[in-house]
Protein backbone atom coordinates (compact mmCIF):
# COMPACT_ATOMS: atom_id res chain seq x y z
CA UNK A 1 0.00 0.00 0.00
CA UNK A 2 2.54 2.88 0.68
CA UNK A 3 4.54 1.43 -2.49
CA UNK A 4 1.45 2.37 -4.63
CA UNK A 5 0.91 5.65 -2.56
CA UNK A 6 4.50 6.76 -3.02
CA UNK A 7 3.79 6.03 -7.20
CA UNK A 8 0.69 8.35 -6.86
CA UNK A 9 2.32 11.38 -5.01
CA UNK A 10 5.28 10.59 -7.67
CA UNK A 11 2.93 10.57 -10.71
CA UNK A 12 0.83 13.80 -9.00
CA UNK A 13 4.18 15.60 -8.64
CA UNK A 14 5.10 14.98 -12.10
CA UNK A 15 2.19 16.84 -13.40
CA UNK A 16 1.82 19.39 -10.85
CA UNK A 17 5.47 20.91 -12.35
CA UNK A 18 3.93 20.11 -15.98
CA UNK A 19 0.95 22.60 -15.02
CA UNK A 20 3.17 25.23 -13.72
CA UNK A 21 6.77 24.91 -13.45
CA UNK A 22 8.53 27.41 -14.97
CA UNK A 23 10.86 25.70 -17.14
CA UNK A 24 8.32 23.65 -19.21
CA UNK A 25 8.15 23.82 -22.71
CA UNK A 26 5.07 24.94 -24.77
CA UNK A 27 3.96 21.52 -25.89
CA UNK A 28 4.56 18.92 -23.38
CA UNK A 29 4.87 15.51 -24.94
CA UNK A 30 2.71 12.69 -24.21
CA UNK A 31 2.69 8.39 -25.46
CA UNK A 32 -0.73 6.50 -25.73
CA UNK A 33 -0.94 3.89 -22.70
CA UNK A 34 -3.41 0.78 -21.94
CA UNK A 35 -4.03 1.62 -18.56
CA UNK A 36 -2.49 4.80 -17.01
CA UNK A 37 -2.23 8.25 -17.92
CA UNK A 38 1.12 9.58 -19.18
CA UNK A 39 2.92 12.34 -17.87
CA UNK A 40 4.32 15.16 -19.67
CA UNK A 41 7.97 15.33 -20.16
CA UNK A 42 10.01 18.50 -19.14
CA UNK A 43 12.06 20.35 -21.22
CA UNK A 44 14.99 22.92 -21.09
CA UNK A 45 13.25 25.01 -23.63
CA UNK A 46 12.06 28.55 -22.63
CA UNK A 47 8.87 29.17 -20.80
CA UNK A 48 5.41 30.13 -22.60
CA UNK A 49 4.68 33.85 -22.40
CA UNK A 50 0.82 34.80 -21.97
CA UNK A 51 -2.29 33.08 -20.07
CA UNK A 52 -1.77 29.00 -20.69
CA UNK A 53 -4.29 25.93 -19.95
CA UNK A 54 -3.20 22.99 -19.49
CA UNK A 55 -4.84 19.80 -20.54
CA UNK A 56 -5.04 15.97 -19.47
CA UNK A 57 -7.18 13.37 -20.70
CA UNK A 58 -7.81 11.31 -17.40
CA UNK A 59 -8.29 7.42 -17.16
CA UNK A 60 -11.13 7.94 -15.21
CA UNK A 61 -13.92 9.67 -13.51
CA UNK A 62 -13.48 11.13 -10.00
CA UNK A 63 -14.09 8.44 -7.49
CA UNK A 64 -13.78 9.19 -3.58
CA UNK A 65 -13.63 12.72 -3.32
CA UNK A 66 -11.30 15.66 -4.75
CA UNK A 67 -9.69 15.46 -1.33
CA UNK A 68 -8.03 12.79 1.87
CA UNK A 69 -10.82 10.69 0.64
CA UNK A 70 -9.40 10.11 -3.32
CA UNK A 71 -9.48 6.56 -3.59
CA UNK A 72 -8.64 5.94 -7.56
CA UNK A 73 -5.41 6.77 -9.56
CA UNK A 74 -6.82 9.61 -11.58
CA UNK A 75 -8.24 11.42 -8.64
CA UNK A 76 -5.10 10.72 -6.41
CA UNK A 77 -3.30 12.58 -9.29
CA UNK A 78 -5.84 15.53 -9.52
CA UNK A 79 -6.03 16.16 -6.34
CA UNK A 80 -2.16 17.07 -5.90
CA UNK A 81 -2.94 20.21 -7.55
CA UNK A 82 -5.42 21.12 -4.89
CA UNK A 83 -3.34 20.08 -1.84
CA UNK A 84 -0.08 20.92 0.25
CA UNK A 85 1.22 18.22 2.88
CA UNK A 86 3.54 19.68 5.94
CA UNK A 87 6.24 17.78 3.96
CA UNK A 88 6.62 17.59 0.33
CA UNK A 89 9.36 14.86 -1.77
CA UNK A 90 11.82 16.44 -4.00
CA UNK A 91 12.64 14.19 -7.19
CA UNK A 92 14.40 11.65 -4.91
CA UNK A 93 10.98 11.36 -3.00
CA UNK A 94 13.12 12.46 -0.20
CA UNK A 95 10.76 14.36 2.00
CA UNK A 96 11.45 18.26 2.65
CA UNK A 97 9.56 21.09 4.06
CA UNK A 98 6.44 22.37 2.31
CA UNK A 99 3.88 23.75 4.73
CA UNK A 100 6.26 23.66 7.21
CA UNK A 101 9.25 26.22 7.76
CA UNK A 102 11.88 23.13 8.52
CA UNK A 103 11.63 19.33 8.97
CA UNK A 104 9.92 18.25 12.37
CA UNK A 105 11.73 18.57 16.11
CA UNK A 106 11.41 15.06 16.63
CA UNK A 107 12.03 14.02 20.28
CA UNK A 108 15.27 11.54 21.31
CA UNK A 109 12.53 8.84 21.48
CA UNK A 110 10.95 9.56 18.35
CA UNK A 111 7.38 9.90 19.68
CA UNK A 112 6.81 13.59 20.08
CA UNK A 113 7.09 15.56 16.59
CA UNK A 114 6.94 19.47 16.74
CA UNK A 115 6.22 20.87 13.45
CA UNK A 116 6.02 24.98 12.86
CA UNK A 117 3.97 26.09 9.89
CA UNK A 118 5.51 28.86 8.06
CA UNK A 119 3.69 32.19 8.51
CA UNK A 120 1.01 33.80 6.01
CA UNK A 121 -0.03 30.78 4.59
CA UNK A 122 -3.51 31.22 2.67
CA UNK A 123 -6.15 28.90 1.92
CA UNK A 124 -8.18 29.36 -1.90
CA UNK A 125 -10.64 31.24 -0.45
CA UNK A 126 -8.24 33.45 1.33
CA UNK A 127 -8.46 32.37 4.56
CA UNK A 128 -5.48 31.62 6.89
CA UNK A 129 -4.03 28.66 7.25
CA UNK A 130 -3.01 27.85 10.76
CA UNK A 131 -2.27 24.91 13.32
CA UNK A 132 -6.02 24.21 13.61
CA UNK A 133 -6.56 23.17 9.77
CA UNK A 134 -3.60 20.85 10.39
CA UNK A 135 -5.25 19.22 13.44
CA UNK A 136 -8.57 18.38 12.15
CA UNK A 137 -6.74 17.24 8.95
CA UNK A 138 -4.75 14.91 11.20
CA UNK A 139 -7.40 14.06 14.04
CA UNK A 140 -9.90 12.63 11.06
CA UNK A 141 -6.96 10.71 10.06
CA UNK A 142 -6.58 9.24 13.12
CA UNK A 143 -10.30 8.35 14.00
CA UNK A 144 -11.49 4.84 14.26
CA UNK A 145 -13.81 6.08 11.26
CA UNK A 146 -11.57 7.46 8.91
CA UNK A 147 -12.45 7.45 5.77
CA UNK A 148 -9.45 9.14 4.38
CA UNK A 149 -7.71 6.85 1.30
CA UNK A 150 -6.89 3.56 3.84
CA UNK A 151 -3.15 4.45 3.19
CA UNK A 152 -3.03 7.85 4.57
CA UNK A 153 -5.78 6.47 7.79
CA UNK A 154 -3.46 7.02 10.84
CA UNK A 155 -6.00 5.03 13.16
CA UNK A 156 -4.40 3.59 15.99
CA UNK A 157 -0.61 5.28 15.42
CA UNK A 158 -1.56 8.73 17.58
CA UNK A 159 -2.02 9.41 21.35
CA UNK A 160 -2.36 13.15 20.59
CA UNK A 161 -2.85 15.55 18.11
CA UNK A 162 -2.52 19.55 19.39
CA UNK A 163 -2.09 23.03 18.52
CA UNK A 164 0.86 24.60 20.77
CA UNK A 165 0.00 27.75 19.05
CA UNK A 166 -1.50 29.45 15.89
CA UNK A 167 1.54 27.71 13.85
CA UNK A 168 2.88 25.19 15.93
CA UNK A 169 1.69 21.80 15.75
CA UNK A 170 2.92 18.64 18.18
CA UNK A 171 2.49 14.91 17.14
CA UNK A 172 2.19 12.52 20.08
CA UNK A 173 2.83 9.32 18.37
CA UNK A 174 2.02 5.59 20.52
CA UNK A 175 5.68 4.68 19.30
CA UNK A 176 8.21 5.81 16.80
CA UNK A 177 6.88 5.57 13.09
CA UNK A 178 9.60 6.34 10.39
CA UNK A 179 6.83 6.42 7.84
CA UNK A 180 5.33 9.43 9.58
CA UNK A 181 7.88 11.21 7.94
CA UNK A 182 8.34 9.58 4.07
CA UNK A 183 4.16 8.74 3.94
CA UNK A 184 1.73 10.48 6.08
CA UNK A 185 3.64 14.06 6.28
CA UNK A 186 3.82 14.12 2.73
CA UNK A 187 0.41 12.54 1.90
CA UNK A 188 -2.41 14.02 3.79
CA UNK A 189 -3.34 16.96 2.24
CA UNK A 190 -4.19 20.00 5.11
CA UNK A 191 -8.12 21.18 4.53
CA UNK A 192 -9.77 23.99 5.86
CA UNK A 193 -11.43 23.54 8.96
CA UNK A 194 -13.96 26.33 8.46
CA UNK A 195 -15.44 25.36 5.09
CA UNK A 196 -15.80 21.66 6.39
CA UNK A 197 -16.83 22.75 9.88
CA UNK A 198 -19.28 24.46 7.58
CA UNK A 199 -20.09 21.81 5.41
CA UNK A 200 -20.57 19.09 8.61
CA UNK A 201 -23.32 21.84 10.17
CA UNK A 202 -25.42 21.08 6.62
CA UNK A 203 -24.79 18.11 7.09
CA UNK A 204 -26.37 17.43 10.98
CA UNK A 205 -29.31 20.07 9.74
CA UNK A 206 -30.03 17.46 7.29
CA UNK A 207 -29.72 14.39 10.08
CA UNK A 208 -32.04 16.37 12.39
CA UNK A 209 -34.87 15.38 10.08
CA UNK A 210 -34.64 11.51 11.31
CA UNK A 211 -34.92 10.00 14.46
CA UNK A 212 -32.20 7.28 15.80
CA UNK A 213 -34.87 4.26 15.94
CA UNK A 214 -35.71 4.88 11.94
CA UNK A 215 -31.52 4.75 11.47
CA UNK A 216 -31.23 2.12 14.06
CA UNK A 217 -34.12 0.00 12.42
CA UNK A 218 -32.93 0.15 9.11
CA UNK A 219 -29.44 -1.14 9.91
CA UNK A 220 -30.93 -3.91 12.70
CA UNK A 221 -32.58 -5.11 9.09
CA UNK A 222 -29.34 -5.38 7.12
CA UNK A 223 -27.58 -7.10 9.83
CA UNK A 224 -30.19 -9.32 10.37
CA UNK A 225 -30.43 -9.74 6.28
CA UNK A 226 -26.65 -10.43 6.79
CA UNK A 227 -26.60 -12.71 9.27
CA UNK A 228 -29.54 -15.10 7.87
CA UNK A 229 -29.40 -14.75 4.04
CA UNK A 230 -33.03 -15.35 2.67
CA UNK A 231 -32.04 -14.05 -1.39
CA UNK A 232 -31.53 -16.57 -4.22
CA UNK A 233 -29.22 -19.11 -4.42
CA UNK A 234 -25.80 -18.33 -4.80
CA UNK A 235 -23.22 -20.54 -7.16
CA UNK A 236 -23.09 -22.26 -3.96
CA UNK A 237 -26.30 -23.30 -3.45
CA UNK A 238 -26.84 -21.35 -0.41
CA UNK A 239 -29.05 -18.64 0.05
CA UNK A 240 -27.81 -14.54 -0.88
CA UNK A 241 -28.28 -11.46 1.20
CA UNK A 242 -31.21 -10.44 -0.53
CA UNK A 243 -30.44 -6.61 -1.39
CA UNK A 244 -33.55 -5.37 -3.26
CA UNK A 245 -35.68 -5.76 -0.41
CA UNK A 246 -33.26 -3.72 1.83
CA UNK A 247 -32.02 -1.34 -0.60
CA UNK A 248 -35.50 0.85 -0.94
CA UNK A 249 -35.30 1.37 3.17
CA UNK A 250 -31.62 2.45 3.24
CA UNK A 251 -32.44 4.84 0.37
CA UNK A 252 -35.17 6.41 1.87
CA UNK A 253 -33.11 7.29 4.93
CA UNK A 254 -30.39 8.74 3.16
CA UNK A 255 -32.84 10.97 0.99
CA UNK A 256 -34.35 11.65 3.97
CA UNK A 257 -31.49 13.28 5.73
CA UNK A 258 -31.27 15.32 2.43
CA UNK A 259 -28.63 13.60 1.06
CA UNK A 260 -28.13 11.93 -2.51
CA UNK A 261 -26.89 8.20 -2.83
CA UNK A 262 -24.58 6.66 -4.63
CA UNK A 263 -25.12 7.15 -8.53
CA UNK A 264 -26.20 3.51 -9.62
CA UNK A 265 -25.74 4.78 -12.85
CA UNK A 266 -22.06 4.85 -12.35
CA UNK A 267 -20.05 1.82 -13.51
CA UNK A 268 -18.82 1.13 -10.17
CA UNK A 269 -21.90 -0.50 -9.36
CA UNK A 270 -22.95 -1.71 -12.59
CA UNK A 271 -22.10 -5.57 -13.67
CA UNK A 272 -20.58 -6.31 -16.83
CA UNK A 273 -23.72 -6.68 -18.54
CA UNK A 274 -24.89 -3.11 -17.58
CA UNK A 275 -27.14 -4.29 -14.65
CA UNK A 276 -26.90 -3.42 -11.07
CA UNK A 277 -25.09 -4.80 -9.15
CA UNK A 278 -27.21 -4.73 -6.17
CA UNK A 279 -24.61 -5.95 -3.55
CA UNK A 280 -22.07 -3.59 -4.38
CA UNK A 281 -24.63 -0.59 -4.56
CA UNK A 282 -26.46 -1.77 -0.90
CA UNK A 283 -23.44 -2.10 0.72
CA UNK A 284 -22.32 1.29 -0.29
CA UNK A 285 -25.96 2.93 0.83
CA UNK A 286 -25.46 1.08 3.93
CA UNK A 287 -22.13 2.65 4.67
CA UNK A 288 -23.34 5.93 3.99
CA UNK A 289 -26.43 5.21 6.78
CA UNK A 290 -23.70 3.80 9.37
CA UNK A 291 -21.99 7.16 9.25
CA UNK A 292 -25.61 8.65 9.41
CA UNK A 293 -25.84 6.79 12.81
CA UNK A 294 -22.71 7.73 14.35
CA UNK A 295 -24.23 11.63 14.45
CA UNK A 296 -26.52 9.78 16.97
CA UNK A 297 -24.11 7.49 18.86
CA UNK A 298 -20.69 8.46 17.98
CA UNK A 299 -18.40 11.37 19.54
CA UNK A 300 -18.56 14.55 17.38
CA UNK A 301 -15.11 14.02 15.87
CA UNK A 302 -15.86 10.55 14.71
CA UNK A 303 -19.21 11.35 13.27
CA UNK A 304 -17.40 13.86 11.59
CA UNK A 305 -14.80 11.58 10.52
CA UNK A 306 -17.50 9.13 9.44
CA UNK A 307 -19.69 11.71 7.19
CA UNK A 308 -16.73 13.29 6.09
CA UNK A 309 -16.84 11.87 2.04
CA UNK A 310 -20.54 12.63 2.50
CA UNK A 311 -19.82 16.59 3.18
CA UNK A 312 -20.86 19.04 0.17
CA UNK A 313 -17.49 20.36 0.50
CA UNK A 314 -16.08 17.36 -1.83
CA UNK A 315 -18.30 19.29 -4.29
CA UNK A 316 -16.04 22.40 -3.87
CA UNK A 317 -12.66 21.42 -2.19
CA UNK A 318 -10.68 24.36 -0.75
CA UNK A 319 -6.90 23.72 -0.62
CA UNK A 320 -3.62 25.80 -0.50
CA UNK A 321 -2.14 24.26 -3.63
CA UNK A 322 -1.20 26.03 -6.81
CA UNK A 323 -4.05 25.47 -8.39
CA UNK A 324 -8.01 25.88 -6.57
CA UNK A 325 -11.11 24.16 -8.12
CA UNK A 326 -13.19 25.40 -10.92
CA UNK A 327 -15.86 23.16 -11.79
CA UNK A 328 -16.26 19.49 -12.26
CA UNK A 329 -18.46 17.69 -14.11
CA UNK A 330 -18.79 14.07 -13.81
CA UNK A 331 -17.58 11.57 -16.72
CA UNK A 332 -16.78 14.90 -18.58
CA UNK A 333 -14.30 17.69 -17.25
CA UNK A 334 -12.59 18.73 -14.61
CA UNK A 335 -11.14 22.57 -14.20
CA UNK A 336 -8.91 24.07 -11.93
CA UNK A 337 -7.21 27.73 -12.08
CA UNK A 338 -4.00 28.99 -10.82
CA UNK A 339 -3.43 30.28 -7.30
CA UNK A 340 -1.49 33.48 -7.45
CA UNK A 341 -1.07 33.45 -3.90
CA UNK A 342 0.79 30.20 -3.55
CA UNK A 343 3.46 30.59 -0.82
CA UNK A 344 5.91 28.75 -3.56
CA UNK A 345 4.89 31.53 -6.17
CA UNK A 346 1.80 31.62 -8.78
CA UNK A 347 2.21 28.85 -11.13
CA UNK A 348 3.10 30.07 -14.85
CA UNK A 349 0.21 27.68 -16.04
CA UNK A 350 -3.03 30.50 -15.42
CA UNK A 351 -5.32 26.82 -15.43
CA UNK A 352 -5.30 23.76 -15.84
CA UNK A 353 -8.41 21.07 -17.07
CA UNK A 354 -8.94 17.36 -17.31
CA UNK A 355 -11.28 15.16 -19.65
CA UNK A 356 -12.45 11.89 -18.55
CA UNK A 357 -11.84 9.46 -20.98
CA UNK A 358 -14.92 7.12 -21.19
CA UNK A 359 -16.11 4.31 -23.56
CA UNK A 360 -19.68 2.38 -23.72
CA UNK A 361 -18.20 -1.02 -24.46
CA UNK A 362 -18.33 -3.37 -21.64
CA UNK A 363 -14.32 -3.65 -22.04
CA UNK A 364 -14.35 0.10 -20.72
CA UNK A 365 -16.76 -0.18 -17.90
CA UNK A 366 -15.35 -0.49 -14.54
CA UNK A 367 -14.32 -4.09 -13.04
CA UNK A 368 -16.26 -4.39 -9.52
CA UNK A 369 -13.22 -3.00 -8.08
CA UNK A 370 -14.23 0.37 -9.33
CA UNK A 371 -11.37 0.19 -11.33
CA UNK A 372 -11.12 1.57 -15.14
CA UNK A 373 -10.35 -2.20 -17.86
CA UNK A 374 -10.61 -0.61 -20.98
CA UNK A 375 -7.64 1.06 -22.53
CA UNK A 376 -7.52 5.04 -22.88
CA UNK A 377 -5.59 7.34 -24.51
CA UNK A 378 -3.68 10.16 -22.60
CA UNK A 379 -2.52 13.65 -23.73
CA UNK A 380 -1.40 17.42 -23.12
CA UNK A 381 -1.85 20.21 -24.70
CA UNK A 382 -1.62 23.90 -24.43
CA UNK A 383 -3.97 26.43 -25.27
CA UNK A 384 -4.06 30.35 -25.26
CA UNK A 385 -6.92 30.16 -22.78
CA UNK A 386 -9.16 28.03 -20.06
CA UNK A 387 -11.26 26.26 -22.07
CA UNK A 388 -13.14 23.19 -21.38
CA UNK A 389 -13.74 20.50 -23.80
CA UNK A 390 -16.78 18.11 -23.88
CA UNK A 391 -16.11 14.73 -24.91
Amino acid sequence: MQKRLFGLLASGAILVAACGGAQQSSAPSATTGSSSSAAPSASTSAAPTGEQTLTMVMDGDVSGGLSNAADNVPTAEAIQFLYDGIYRYDNTLTPQPNLSESLADVSDDGKVWTIKLKPGLKFHDGTDLTSADVVQSYQIAASPNCRYNPSICLTGFTTAIEAVDDLTVKFTLKDPLATFATVYLPAIGIESKDAIDASYQKYLAGTKQLTAEAVKAALDAVDAETKTPTGPAGTDGKATVNWDALIPQLEQIITSAGQKAPDKTSPTYQNEDGSLNAELYGTALATQVKAINETFVGDQLDALAAAYPYLDFQNNPVGSGPFKFVSYKSGESLEYAANPDYHFGPRRSRSCSSRSSRTTSPAGRRSSRGRSTGSTRSKVRRTTRSRTTRT
